[in-house]
């Protein structure tokens, strides 16, 4: 059947009715199809935002720890420094940590 044959048979509103439905069934395919690449990419560049977020937030909480424990040893250090130049007992002292 030929387009004419087919506005002849059907009418000129339903074949417009037709082309229309036609034309936004594929303006509707290319609209999602743009916005789903949009959103995929979207995606992409968001998840290696938080992907470095995590690996510099864990790097940081390891420098924290580090940076703690060598303060934890200079106190200890200077505590027993201080115990050892005192005479007055505070070397039988222990602190419970």
């Amino acid at each position: 059947m030929e387009l004419i044959d087919v506005v002849e048979k059907l009418g000129v509103p339903v074949a417009v009715a037709g082309a229309s439905m036609w034309f936004i069934w594929r303006q509707t395919q290319f609209i999602q199809k743009f916005f789903m690449e949009d959103l995929q990419e979207s995606h992409a560049r968001l998840e290696g935002i938080i992907i470095t977020l995590i690996s510099k937030q864990k790097e940081l909480e390891q420098k924290t720890m580090e940076s703690l424990a060598d303060m934890r040893s200079s106190y200890e250090s200077l505590v027993e420094i201080i115990q050892s130049l005192t005479g007055n007992g505070l070397k039988k002292r222990k602190r419970d940590e």
